[in-house]
Parts: C-alpha cells; structure tokens; sequence
C-alpha cells in the first residue's frame, strides 16, 4: 500500500501486521532498554493505571505484567496486531485490556491514568489538528504526578515509515509542545535497530504531569 493511497489507517495497519512477522517490521524491539530503565524508576504500584499508545504486538507490555504494573490498557488501530499479541501471552493475555481505536478521537476518562507509554504512534500524527487532539487527551487522562514515556523519530532518523511520512523531534521540541501541563524528568538518544540491522535515531522524554493554574480544566 503506498503511502499517497492511505485513506483507511485501520486497514493499512491490519494489513500491515497480517503481511508481516516481527522480523520483517523495522520497529520491533526485543529490548526496551530507555524505557525499562525509566519504569524502574517510576516504581509503578499495582492498582495504577497504566496506557499503551499503539502497542500493537510490542514486547512493552511483557515487561510491565512482568513488573506487577497494572490495569493495563493497550490501545491500538490494528485489532489484528492485538490479536497476536493476546495469542503470544496467553493465559497472561487475559489481565490486559485490549482496546482497538484511534487515539486522537477515542474517549478517555479523566485523571485516569498514572503512566501513558507512547512509542512510535506520535510521530504519525503529521496533521496539526490530530496532534492537539491527542495533546488535550494527554492532559485529560494522565493524573497530576502521573507520567509520559514518549519516543518518536529524532531529527535526524527516518522521514518515513510503512510507506507513511512522519514528524520528527527533538527533547526540546517535544517538552514545548507538552509545556506547561508537563515537565521534564528525563531525555535520552536511543539509536534503534531494526531486525536486519538498519539503525534508528529515537528521541525519548520521561514527562511528568503537573498542577498549575495555566492547566486545561
């Protein structure tokens, strides 16, 4: 499906995923090491809500069950790639919530969660339209103190990917577009490889979520 004939996100996803295993798609990774290192840090308690933004069959969500992080959600386009992920885990599939929809215009209750996890979904959002919606989710739904564990393509990654172009970042650029509902807790460089050895600038910000006077109520 080339990228000028994208008219149906959700089938471009499901097609996406039922055409291709983990090996043969450029964001696998088997190894969160930015994002591990921060949850440990977080020190997440069961009974905190946790969102996984375009999860897809990504290996995230092993880690946080590992972790006793939890209810977890996992929100994504393809109900396809949910699927395979439910089959990989199994029995432990069935303490997830496994919700197909798009983040930009799918209703989220406030306050609701404590960590929003985002890797690779952000950077699609090319419109200026679909990304204020996705902000003023973002600040609805995560408690104050709560968090935002955010990786998109660095400035000088990839222009585009499955055929889709995309926005790239840097640490400032992206803290601006989260101040002041947000600060800085952490920033970090992760060159990613792809499967087959490609390598993939990422820019990652650990958010925090806080209380002011400027917040959108």
């Amino acid at each position: 499906m080339k990228a000028e004939d994208f008219t149906d996100p959700t089938a471009h996803w499901n097609t996406v995923y039922r055409t291709n295993t983990p090996d043969a798609l450029s964001w696998t990774c088997t190894q969160p090491a930015v994002i591990s290192g921060w949850l440990e840090q977080a020190a997440l308690k069961s009974g905190q809500a946790v969102l996984e933004v375009g999860g897809g069959h990504s290996l995230l969500v092993d880690l946080l069950l590992e972790r006793g992080c939890g209810p977890i959600t996992v929100l994504d386009l393809s109900q396809t790639a949910l699927e395979q992920a439910q089959i990989r885990l199994g029995e432990k599939g069935k303490a997830v919530r496994w919700q197909v929809g798009d983040i930009t215009t799918t209703p989220l209750e406030r306050d609701q969660y404590v960590l929003w996890h985002d890797r690779a979904t952000f950077h699609f959002l090319t419109d200026a339209a679909a990304r204020e919606r996705y902000l003023e989710r973002v600040r609805t739904a995560v408690q104050r103190g709560g968090h935002l564990m955010l990786s998109t393509f660095a400035p000088d990654g990839p222009e585009k990917c499955s055929g889709l172009p995309v926005q790239r970042y840097s640490a400032k650029a992206l803290l601006e577009l989260f101040t002041p509902h947000f600060r800085l807790r952490a920033e970090k460089r992760e060159l990613h490889h792809t499967p087959w050895g490609a390598v993939q600038p990422f820019t990652c910000v650990w958010l925090e979520r806080v209380s002011t006077k400027d917040s959108l109520e």
